[in-house]
């Protein structure tokens, strides 16, 4: 069944992440997804989504804040 869900997913070429990487902009909205583990039991981890806006951008990566917290909690993506 993991077989068949993977088959499905949307591939991402080389081409497409040098596209984004010459078209995004700063301030523009990204999604940024992490993973958060359950404070009970740990081996429960569950993704966490949050809306951020681009701060900075480098050839290898960008820099974003969420604009709820201004200042605190910068992240960083990378183009894979």
């Amino acid at each position: 069944m993991e077989r068949q869900k993977w088959l499905h997913k949307p591939v991402i070429t080389r081409k497409d992440v040098d596209k984004l990487r010459r078209t995004l902009k700063i301030g523009e909205n990204l999604i940024y997804r992490s993973a958060i583990k359950e404070t009970i039991d740990e081996r429960i981890v569950m993704p966490k989504y949050e809306k951020v806006v681009v701060k900075k951008k480098y050839p290898h990566l960008v820099v974003v804040e969420n604009p709820h917290r201004p200042g605190k909690f910068l992240k960083t993506m990378t183009y894979k």
